[in-house]
């Protein structure tokens, strides 16, 4: 596979999620926001930093593999209001 050409804040947040998945299956919102730093900023500030980060970083994903989504939302299991973030492959 050619190398994808992430920007370097998307390569922080790439590198820090695959260290962070090795120990457990995914990630909090509360944790996505500390690694952006983006906690101080309105929730709805956050959200839409953290959507665009995710959408850039999948749509190059798609453009090199044709598969979607290496970062994928997924339901908190014990809270379905909250949404966590798990790699769907390796990279």
């Amino acid at each position: 596979m050619d190398e994808i050409p992430f920007d370097e804040k998307e390569t922080q947040l790439l590198d820090w999620l695959h260290q962070q998945l090795k120990n457990k299956p995914q990630v909090s919102v509360i944790e996505m926001n500390a690694i952006l730093g983006i906690e101080g900023k309105s929730l709805d500030h956050q959200k839409k930093i953290r959507s665009e980060l995710i959408k850039s970083i999948n749509n190059k994903y798609l453009a090199a593999t044709g598969k979607t989504e290496l970062i994928q939302r997924k339901s908190n299991p014990l809270d379905k209001r909250l949404v966590d973030y798990g790699l769907t492959s390796t990279f």
